[in-house]
């Protein structure tokens, strides 16, 4: 992926490789990247689920932080009745798993978190909410009058389906407005802001055909200031990162750092498929190929880190297939 060695040359003066994934943030409780960052502290569980980056990994989660809970089938979304129901909160293994986009917190006030999130490739991200009714960029959802949870691909309002999706399912103007709606998602909930905020140096009014993949420096200066103290977090304060494009790579690495089996049949199940054909998508990210979006930075980052864990902990694919047979688990491998 382009960018990666820039990020590691311009944000840190050092490549990350395993000596600096061993480096702490010092900050206090922060679950950091240290020496035993192969495997989780105990410490409580908080996900930053970003919009369209796979709810599925909440049932890997879930398993985690409520030992000997038995998930019949795979959960669309962490179901917080389904945690009191099972007694889950009784383990204190759960500072936040919960429905809904909630950013990171500036501190944690000294309480021990270990911090999960899941990046995707920023550009597929906005193709996904696109086809979910614009999903997170409240200004075009006031301006077009659309809910993101109701009637979703508009099919029961011509109108409306034709202003946002045009004839073919891609509208191209409403799909650029949208992607500098969102292009900062990630990167936002990283710094206390909600995903669709579109204001400030990082909003709406950047102009992204500016950004250099391979350079952030192409960045004006508050908004690369913003960007920097993103990517360190997703390097130095997540106690994991994977990304969506790895999909089973970030499961069998997230349930290796929980130190829980695979379950093939939950997750790696899709449990939000879009309404969207593959032709639609690939017009819609046609439409998009030329631009960089300012969460490029932030998702190669998190592929660095998912890299680096699977090198330094020694994740493959065979180990993994060993502890799930050895613990029993006969549902099959992927």
């Amino acid at each position: 992926f382009r960018g990666l060695i820039f990020l590691g040359v311009c944000f840190t003066k050092a490549a990350l490789d395993p000596s600096a994934a061993h480096a702490s943030s010092g900050k206090p409780g922060v679950h950091t990247v240290n020496e035993t960052a192969c495997k989780w502290n105990g410490a409580p569980l908080w996900w930053m689920k970003a919009p369209k980056t796979a709810s599925t990994f909440g049932n890997i989660l879930i398993r985690a932080a409520c030992p000997g809970v038995h998930i019949k089938q795979a959960l669309r979304e962490p179901n917080v009745a389904f945690l009191h129901e099972n007694n889950c909160y009784v383990h204190n293994k759960i500072a936040r798993i919960r429905p809904g986009h909630t950013p990171l917190p500036i501190s944690f006030n000294g309480k021990p978190v270990a911090i999960f999130a899941i990046f995707r490739e920023p550009i597929s991200r906005v193709v996904s909410g696109y086809f979910h009714n614009l999903h997170d960029c409240r200004s075009m959802q006031g301006f077009f009058k659309i809910n993101e949870n109701h009637d979703i691909g508009l099919f029961n309002n011509a109108s409306q389906r034709q202003h946002v999706y045009g004839t073919t399912g891609v509208e191209p103007r409403v799909l650029q407005k949208y992607a500098r709606c969102v292009s900062a998602c990630q990167t936002r909930m990283l710094l206390n802001t909600g995903c669709g905020d579109d204001r400030g140096p990082i909003g709406s009014d950047l102009d992204l055909a500016r950004i250099d993949p391979d350079d952030a420096r192409s960045l004006p200066g508050e908004a690369r200031g913003m960007v920097k103290r993103a990517v360190k977090r997703v390097r130095s304060e997540l106690a994991f990162a994977g990304v969506t494009e790895r999909f089973k790579d970030t499961v069998r690495s997230l349930a290796e750092f929980l130190s829980v089996p695979v379950l093939p049949r939950i997750d790696y199940l899709n449990t939000r498929p879009s309404w969207a054909s593959q032709e639609q998508k690939k017009a819609a990210k046609a439409v998009l190929r030329n631009t960089t979006l300012v969460d490029h930075y932030v998702y190669q980052a998190a592929y660095q880190r998912l890299a680096t864990f699977k090198r330094v902990c020694g994740v493959t694919d065979r180990r993994l297939r060993r502890r799930r047979l050895s613990r029993g688990d006969d549902r099959g491998d992927d």
